[in-house]
């Protein structure tokens, strides 16, 4: 037996998240290029961490290979966020820092332990964990976007970049246990390339950060939700009018009450 099956998934997850944060704090003190080298040792540390805690699933079973890239999406994407998001201005104080550390911490125990129970073959704990991934790749856009959107770069850099997080997102939300995995990944690319577009606009606006990666989040959720609702067969007028009222509803409370805008 496999020396990761042998260890209880609760140690392998407190491991992987323990080291992961360790190595995210020490790229806050290193200067490039030592500090990219460190990045890149930490993004194969969170996918081989991943795989660690994750490829024998609550059933025993061994997953395979392609099961699994599919479940190292978020936790990279949150890592490599955490890294750009703590670079804001916000976090300019080491309780800021220490608190943002936790929290990274602290999502990628969550992420893991949801994506754990994903696998799981009862249904009622694969839909909890299904709803709390969703969540979560939200919050994990969110500081992407804002983290992407924050230098004001060139639209061809931005644009391109928000595209390519937002369809690895997209490989969790839409691939998560279907058998069609082709159309979902079409849909991924197209969705990219939609908030990818939406960002190319955003650039020419005089908006802050924080309000630039909300309104990407709300496009998103309101792309995905429909995308994935239609890809399961369960999109209905219902549905599309529920989404759409929860997309208005947060960007009337960004440009009602300005408390974002300059």
């Amino acid at each position: 037996k496999p020396a990761s099956a042998l260890v209880p998934f609760v140690e392998r997850l407190v491991i992987v998240s323990t080291i992961c944060t360790i190595g995210l704090a020490l790229t806050l003190v290193l200067d490039p290029p030592f500090v990219w080298a460190l990045v890149a040792a930490l993004v194969l540390t969170v996918i081989l961490g991943t795989d660690y805690t994750l490829r024998f699933g609550p059933d025993g079973k061994i997953r395979r290979g392609y099961e699994m890239t599919t479940l190292w999406a978020l936790p990279t994407l949150l890592v490599v966020g955490a890294f750009l998001f703590l670079r804001l201005p916000m976090f300019n104080s080491g309780s800021a820092i220490a608190a943002g550390l936790a929290a990274t911490g602290l999502l990628l125990g969550l992420i893991l332990l949801s994506e754990y129970y994903v696998i799981e073959p009862v249904r009622e704990s694969r839909s909890k964990a299904r709803f709390w991934l969703n969540i979560l790749s939200y919050l994990i856009a969110f500081a992407l976007y804002t983290a992407i959107y924050a230098p004001k770069v060139r639209s061809a850099f931005s644009a391109t970049a928000v595209a390519v997080v937002t369809a690895l997102i997209c490989l969790e939300l839409y691939l998560g246990g279907r058998e069609d995995r082709h159309r979902g990944l079409v849909y991924a690319i197209i969705t990219g390339l939609g908030i990818g577009q939406i960002t190319w606009a955003l650039n020419y606006w005089i908006i802050d950060t924080l309000t630039g990666g909300a309104l990407l989040t709300i496009a998103f959720y309101w792309v995905s939700s429909v995308i994935r609702y239609h890809l399961s067969g369960r999109l209905k007028l219902k549905t599309l009018l529920e989404f759409s009222g929860v997309s208005s509803l947060w960007l009337m409370m960004i440009f009602l009450t300005g408390l974002w805008l300059r």
